[in-house]
């Protein structure tokens, strides 16, 4: 029932965001509510690290771990990004024919 709503909630949010036009003083209140829920969001997640024991004592394995997915994922998007310049982008002829 929860992914329901979360699915629901966020139709929700797209829709107002399509429909509505925000002039004046309200045209920066959706990126502060959205930076408002990302930082009460990332607070939240810390204070549940921060109370479970188990989790602080790996904390240095664990940061290890996430800066090499964090690498890995930087260079599977370069290297991405890379294929995608040399397989289409060169390809294409001068003048913006295919």
């Amino acid at each position: 029932m929860l992914l329901v709503w979360l699915v629901f909630f966020l139709a929700l949010g797209m829709l107002i965001g399509k429909k509505a036009h925000w002039q004046g003083r309200w045209e920066s209140l959706p990126s502060r509510l959205t930076t408002g829920g990302l930082v009460f969001l990332l607070a939240v997640m810390g204070a549940q690290i921060g109370a479970n024991p188990d989790l602080l004592q790996q904390i240095g394995q664990l940061g290890i771990q996430a800066a090499v997915l964090a690498a890995a994922a930087v260079l599977g998007s370069v290297a991405a990004v890379h294929a995608l310049d040399v397989l289409w982008w060169r390809r294409r002829k001068p003048g913006g024919e295919s």
